[in-house]
């Protein structure tokens, strides 16, 4: 199937155009979730920034599975309006836009870059009138229609603004004057306390021959900077105002500002806008002239790689007073090379001069600096040899010093608030960039920056100028697995491209090899004084949630909710969720949406290394804890009863889960970690037993949620673990839930061969209830296979079996399918009465999925024999208790019946229906998108394989 062509708006209202024509996507909450995804092009947002966007500081408990409903809605309304709805990708860490995606945004940023590229090259005029066009792409505000606030739209604001000025610049330069008074003077009402703008306007009065207006301009901006700010004109105006008052001619001949920089960012040319001389020139008749100190570290000996984004968002901050940019996060991340970094690009702006300081908040074998100390060196370097005693009278005299000027004070590896606020300059000018790995919550005023590991493309552009060389670009493959086994941690990547570059005619597959054995990988990563392990270290010092780290290192679990952490620490989860609370404060593990938090591979390595003696213990009490909520969850489901040893206790308590769709939140919260648990505990003596009845009872809540394949992957591992156990029933259980899986992705001969096993090896066991169960399973690929009296004999010695042990459920499935076999074979009356009778005893048990499914088989059986109006009744009754059941591939089965239906009925639904049911399947993994494409382009599809196998 073509999809009609989408484009997306943000430079203005939110804008959606498929085929060109304007598609509503949803609420409030759809389009602010779109629009976040939208304002970070080819980025991952997570999960948890989307609930924090789109419910504050207090989101339901429920959040995380409303983030999938609201992005199943945006998908919904771009597939119904034509477009492709992969549009809005799921990746590991979250969803994303691609980066190729058509946005005004991107297309006004490519026309600001061209125009940059032209500026550079001395074309004034092409460069003007590219900049105009992408300026015309802007309708007004940044997504100016959601009535919230979305993280990221100052920024779109300020390259509008900082592409504004870039152009005046330019129209300025070509004697374009005339036309720019009304433009400018617009601007200026716009932005009163915009001193380049107000400059601008000056210089444009000044042209036309308005040097009244032009001063005019000049004390009117005076006093609106004394009365709002208490603050007297900067350099740029002031010497706008000279040059109007002494008719300068070197000033209107050339640009006021900066020459327009290849490659930089508006923010970058913002900050640049005094000069350093210029502002010299201005000081110097200052009786406090004080020195102009540059202390900052030199620039990182690779190159500086990545972090576009965070480094825009500190240059914006640079022109707000007083901008204290505190930056965070865990060990190796590049807070201080991004800290230096910003700090070098913005250095020329702040004219009074940078400070610097290392506070040794995490460097090994140093004690963190006193303020005293730091106030010492500051006062010193900006001119005051006698120092203040006391802490209080030395920041009180920092401040002093600080009040009336620029300085950029940049505050590496603090331990907290406490250290820093003693630090803090007074000056509305100034600013302050501080790093620490705990997020600094707690310091007034301060914008917050939280680093996390760099994206793929990143982390190999940094490899590549490590290793100083093409190995990276010449063995790409080896380059990405590297990055990956470095979990994206600049540090780690320093390291191996250090390694490699001590030895250039090593090639990438050995540092590769070396890195492969979770073991032995922080060995690995040590070069020279540059240490992973050390670095992690640093962060557990003095850290009372030690045990809690290396607990959470031993679980194979792939994130960490207070229920885990409870059972890992026997205490009540109140406890545990303050102490997961503490080590995410410390950036030892992250919180990645509300209650639930994961940890970086390679942290998790060394928290493997610190696991106290007590972890068997607290792994047992956790598989306990998963396994009394899976029971819970099958339970509210009605997904069958639990599967239990009579004599067996579960020795801790279930979840609260209050019914089907908490339950069903829970499985798809911690389904992945039970996929990871459970092959933890098949591989230990110790454990195998609780992992055998984890898969046991997760097969069927798994199968609902369609993540068959994983059932597939997770069964195959346990019948490798009870064969090498000599475990006969595990086996038997293994072969019987593979036969499961593989008959629900449609490989009839592989679930028959593994339902022929599991019921010959219940039969030597002498268990006539699981011989039955595997007997009715049995039925159904031999039903597809054509062999319809084996499945008959299957299923009517099934239903004898369940009739004698009183199983009344299982015999309700049984006639369903035998109705099914009675339908191959011709026998309509014998179906109905077959399917009737297993409906009967469905709705006396009051399992409403199951009901469904009867349902469904009734309603194909009416549709196969002419009566479609029947047939669709019975589909949209089956349709809603899948949907209420969460069973997502029964609503896929009622959606295409319901098209089929449709269709004989003549009603122009049926394709909707079809595309909604493809659509599902393909989520489920049962259909390729490339499937779903060719099968829908079809007038009347054929019933794709993945329904004909339930139908």
């Amino acid at each position: 199937m073509s999809f009609a062509t989408v484009e997306f708006g943000i430079l203005g209202p939110l804008e959606v155009l498929v085929g060109g024509e304007p598609v509503h996507v949803g609420g409030p909450r759809a389009q602010a979730a779109l629009a976040l995804l939208l304002l970070g092009p080819g980025r991952a947002i997570s999960v948890e920034r989307l609930v924090d966007v789109l419910w504050g500081e207090d989101p339901p408990s429920s959040a995380r599975g409303q983030v999938a409903i609201v992005v199943s809605t945006l998908r919904r309304s771009l597939r119904e309006a034509g477009a492709d709805p992969g549009v809005i990708e799921t990746v590991a860490a979250g969803y994303r836009v691609p980066p190729a995606v058509r946005l005004d945004a991107l297309e006004a940023e490519r026309g600001i870059a061209d125009a940059r590229a032209a500026a550079a090259a001395g074309r004034q005029a092409e460069a003007a009138s590219a900049l105009r066009r992408a300026l015309a792409l802007w309708r007004g505000p940044t997504l100016a229609n959601l009535g919230r606030t979305v993280p990221g739209t100052a920024v779109w604001e300020e390259l509008r603004l900082a592409a504004t000025d870039e152009c005046v610049e330019l129209e300025l330069a070509l004697g374009r004057h005339g036309e720019l008074v009304v433009e400018l003077t617009a601007l200026v009402a716009e932005h009163p306390l915009r001193e380049r703008s107000r400059a601008q306007l000056m210089r444009a009065l000044y042209l036309n021959g308005r040097r009244a207006e032009a001063l005019e301009t000049y004390q009117a901006g005076r006093g609106l900077l004394g009365a709002e700010l208490g603050l007297e004109p900067g350099p740029e105006l002031r010497r706008a105002q000279r040059a109007v008052l002494t008719d300068e001619p070197a000033f209107f001949r050339s640009p006021g500002g900066p020459a327009l920089l290849q490659g930089s960012s508006p923010h970058e040319h913002a900050a640049a806008s005094c000069s350093p001389d210029a502002c010299d020139a201005a000081d110097q008749d200052d009786p406090g002239f004080v020195p102009r100190p540059a202390e900052l570290p030199a620039a990182a000996a690779a190159g500086f790689v990545g972090r576009a984004v965070e480094l825009r968002y500190i240059h914006k901050l640079a022109g707000e007073d007083l901008p204290i940019v505190a930056i965070n996060g865990p060990g190796g991340v590049g807070k201080s090379t991004l800290a230096v970094e910003a700090a070098r690009r913005l250095a020329e702006g702040f004219t009074d001069g940078q400070l610097y300081a290392d506070l040794h908040g995490a460097t090994p074998g140093l004690a963190p600096l006193g303020a005293a100390e730091v106030l010492g060196r500051f006062l010193r370097s900006l001119g005051s040899p006698d120092v203040p005693a006391a802490v209080d009278e030395a920041a009180a005299r920092f401040r002093s010093l600080t009040a009336h000027r620029r300085i950029l004070v940049l505050l590496d590896n603090a331990t907290g608030v406490a250290q820093v606020r003693p630090l803090l300059p007074a000056g509305p000018r100034c600013m302050v960039v501080v790093t620490s790995r705990r997020p600094l919550t707690t310091l007034d005023g301060a914008a917050h920056v939280h680093l996390e590991a760099m994206a793929e493309d990143e982390a190999l552009s940094l490899l590549e100028s490590a290793l100083g060389d093409s190995r990276a670009a010449a063995d790409p493959e080896a380059a990405r697995e590297i990055v990956r086994l470095c979990g994206g941690l600049p540090l780690a990547v320093r390291i191996v491209g250090a390694r490699g570059a001590a030895r250039p005619s090593r090639p990438l597959t050995e540092l590769r090899t070396a890195l492969v054995e979770a073991r032995t990988r922080l060995d690995s990563l040590e070069y020279a004084d540059l240490a992973v392990r050390t670095s992690f270290s640093v962060g557990l010092r003095d850290e009372p949630d030690a045990p809690l780290f290396g607990l959470l290192g031993a679980l194979d679990a792939r994130t960490y909710a207070p229920g885990v952490a409870a059972a890992l620490l026997d205490c009540d989860e109140a406890e545990a969720a303050a102490a997961l609370r503490r080590l995410a404060d410390a950036r030892l593990i992250d919180r990645i949406a509300p209650h639930r938090y994961a940890m970086h591979d390679l942290l998790r390595l060394y928290a493997r290394e610190l696991a106290p003696s007590d972890a068997r213990a607290a792994l047992g009490r956790t598989a306990h804890g998963y396994l009394a909520t899976v029971l819970r969850a099958k339970e509210v489901m009605k997904a069958g009863p639990a599967a239990l040893p009579e004599d067996f206790r579960v020795e801790r308590s279930s979840q609260p889960l209050a019914g089907g769709a908490e339950a069903m939140a829970w499985l798809d919260a911690e389904g992945d970690n039970l996929l990871s648990v459970i092959p933890q505990l098949l591989g230990s003596r110790d454990g195998y037993a609780l992992g055998a009845l984890l898969c046991v009872n997760l097969s069927t809540p798994l199968f609902v949620r369609g993540r068959i394949h994983e059932l597939l992957a997770l069964h195959q591992r346990f019948l490798e673990a009870a064969r090498a156990g000599q475990d006969h029933e595990g086996q038997a259980d293994a072969h019987n839930h593979l036969g499961i899986a593989n008959q629900g992705l449609g490989r009839a001969e592989a679930g028959a061969t593994h339902f022929e096993r599991a019921a010959s090896l219940w039969k030597e066991l002498g268990r006539d209830d699981r011989e039955a169960r595997a007997l009715s399973n049995l039925s159904i690929p031999y039903r597809w296979l054509g062999r319809l009296e084996e499945s008959m004999r299957c299923v009517l010695h099934a239903i004898e079996l369940f009739q004698r042990l009183g199983r009344r459920g299982p015999e309700a499935a049984n006639w369903d399918s035998l109705g099914l076999t009675y339908r191959e074979l011709g026998r309509l009356d014998d179906c109905l009465r077959a399917l009737e009778r297993g409906l009967a005893i469905r709705r006396e048990l009051e399992n409403d999925q199951e009901v469904g499914i009867s349902l469904s088989h009734l309603a194909e059986t009416h549709l196969r024999h002419g009566d479609p109006a029947v047939a669709r009744e019975q589909f949209e009754q089956a349709r809603r208790l899948a949907v209420a059941a969460g069973d997502r591939y029964g609503e896929a089965l009622c959606l295409w019946g319901l098209g089929q239906a449709a269709h004989a009925l003549g009603e122009p639904a049926a394709r909707e229906h079809w595309v909604a049911s493809a659509g599902l399947l393909r989520e489920l993994r049962l259909m390729t998108p490339k499937e779903a494409r060719q099968l829908l382009r079809q007038r009347v599809p054929a019933t794709p394989s993945a329904i004909r196998r339930r139908t």
